[in-house]
């Protein structure tokens, strides 16, 4: 995403993992789109590794090969534009929004992660999210139609993702909002509710 990529190319840390910078409601995405009108590359793509399959999260700096494109990107939108990539950033966060994320981990048994693995798009019965409509309930990356593995839950200023984790017995609850702080523990709050509903508890 250009967000990201400009973020990697302006030398932010941008951590690796699932969620992260956020699916970014129709105002956002056009407003990247400008910035970025012109440029090449792939502003849409979702990677896929180990821990994720959406964009961004817990895990520390960006990786040399990830960081490259970014630095590139920044670079050709300043040629282009003749604007400073950093200023146009913080010009579309000022009116936007900036993200506020977190990952926790929920203790769960086996039978709950095998049950969320399990779950559907349709299981999971939620038509609003911190007070906002429910635009989508994924359990593909959009990108790459790649398995979450979970089940992502998307509003226009916020989200959640829910995966059961391979390792341990957690399940890793992944959340942002772009309305700050007091807007994230609402969508945390939401999901964990919704997560009960599903496991029937």
């Amino acid at each position: 995403r250009l967000e990201r990529r400009l973020r990697l190319g302006l030398g932010g840390q941008v951590d690796a993992g699932v969620g992260g910078l956020a699916v970014l409601g129709e105002d956002r995405r056009e407003a990247l789109g400008r910035v970025g009108a012109g440029a090449r590359g792939d502003l849409g793509g979702e990677q896929a590794h180990e821990d994720a399959v959406l964009v961004g999260g817990p895990g520390g700096a960006v990786p040399a090969q990830e960081a490259r494109p970014g630095a590139l990107l920044a670079a050709e939108i300043a040629a282009r534009t003749g604007a400073d990539p950093a200023e146009r950033l913080a010009a579309i966060l000022a009116e936007h929004g900036e993200p506020a994320y977190a990952r926790v981990d929920l203790p769960a048994e086996a039978e709950a992660k095998a049950a969320l693995k399990a779950a559907s798009p349709a299981d999971l019965s939620l038509r609003e999210l911190a007070g906002e409509p429910v635009r989508a309930v994924l359990d593909r990356a959009p990108g790459n139609d790649a398995p979450i593995g979970g089940l992502k839950v998307v509003a226009d200023h916020g989200w959640f993702a829910l995966r059961p984790s391979g390792t341990e017995d957690v399940i890793k609850l992944y959340a942002e909002s772009l309305r700050g702080p007091e807007h994230l523990a609402a969508v945390q709050e939401a999901a964990r509710a919704a997560l009960a509903r599903l496991l029937g508890g």
